[in-house]
């Protein structure tokens, strides 16, 4: 009897090892067709820099960032999804799929902005790499001008037909290295440029003249500084205004920016007469009655000019809103009306 009890505990006792052991032999033991792909390897991503500084640029200069991709592994190495934050910045690979034991290029170009300061971007793609399925790169540059103008453009403003206006420009070099300026280019002939004598080697002053042309209307020219800095042999300076005859407005329409329904816009407009006798405004309206002055002002530049500072309500419905801004001059029976514009957008749940 006691021999039976035995038995049929040993019976359960390897019945028990049995279940406990089993599941773990399982799990060590892979299929043949897991076993092929295993032994088959996979690719491998080396990537040395996944930063990179392209140092200092002048302003508007085109940056190139590379970075080299080498596979290691035993398998094609295949980027897919290339991608940039900015579509100002487009980015490229040289070969794709990348064979075992060969190397590619990711390439990505952009133009910096024309002001100083950093931009930066992100290149990010996808690999077949399991330990790397996923990768982001970073390039930044700094934007900088070794030689900057003071200010960086000049407004000339109205400018009669037949007279003058002159403005003080200024050169310096942001790192006080001395340089001198070899030659100067004005676009237009009209745009005089005379160096004004000053003591400082890493200044240079002058004096920009703008002679009223017979033809009236807005311009935008510019006056090119060769210099000897080796850094910024060019500098460019744009010269902007209105040349206008007898009496002139300026602006010659107003485009206001995009504003929310009912909002109060400011504007400001000059006038500028031939004669010393000035104007005399003495009424400002809008032909359209969805729109409203509400206050205007008139301030006295010199005897020949005159701005109007003026604060306007723009229309409660929603569009793109056109009309004509009038200033009137009841004195001398006359009236100057400029097109008026404005984009009314529709208030957002936030802005409510």
């Amino acid at each position: 009897m006691l021999r039976r009890v035995c038995t049929v505990f040993v019976i359960c006792l390897v019945c028990c090892l049995a279940l406990v052991v089993l599941p773990f032999v399982r799990q060590r033991t892979l299929p043949v067709s897991a076993v092929a792909q295993t032994s088959q390897g996979s690719a491998f991503l080396e990537i040395v820099v996944l930063d990179r500084d392209l140092g200092v640029l002048q302003p508007g200069d085109m940056a190139h960032g590379v970075y080299d991709l080498q596979n290691t592994g035993n398998q094609e190495l295949i980027v897919s999804n290339l991608r940039s934050s900015c579509g100002c910045a487009p980015a490229r690979i040289s070969m794709n799929p990348i064979p075992p034991g060969r190397s590619a290029q990711i390439m990505v170009d952009f133009r910096l902005p024309p002001t100083a300061g950093t931009t930066a971007h992100a290149v990010m793609f996808d690999t077949n790499d399991p330990d790397h399925p996923d990768i982001r790169l970073t390039v930044r540059v700094m934007a900088k001008r070794f030689v900057e103008a003071l200010p960086s453009n000049v407004y000339a403003g109205v400018v009669m037909a037949g007279t003058s206006v002159s403005h003080e420009l200024e050169l310096c070099s942001t790192d006080g290295t001395p340089f001198e300026v070899k030659e100067v280019r004005p676009s237009v002939p009209w745009i005089h440029v005379d160096a004004v004598p000053d003591r400082i080697s890493h200044r240079r002053l002058f004096r920009v003249t703008i002679q009223g042309e017979p033809t009236t209307g807005a311009f935008l020219e510019s006056v090119l500084f060769l210099t000897t800095c080796e850094k910024q042999q060019q500098v460019v300076v744009p010269i902007r205004g209105e040349i206008v005859h007898s009496v002139g407005v300026s602006p010659s329409a107003l485009r206001l920016n995009p504003a929310q329904p009912r909002a109060k816009v400011n504007v400001r407009v000059e006038i500028v007469s031939d004669n010393s006798a000035g104007n005399t405004v003495d009424s400002v309206s809008i032909l359209d009655s969805d729109w409203e002055v509400l206050s205007w002002e008139v301030e006295k530049i010199t005897d020949k000019k005159e701005r109007i500072h003026i604060c306007i309500r723009v229309p409660g419905v929603a569009g793109y809103k056109r009309t004509s801004l009038v200033l009137g001059d009841a004195a001398k029976r006359r009236s100057h009306q400029l097109p008026l514009t404005c984009l009314v957008a529709e208030k957002s749940s936030e802005d409510e």
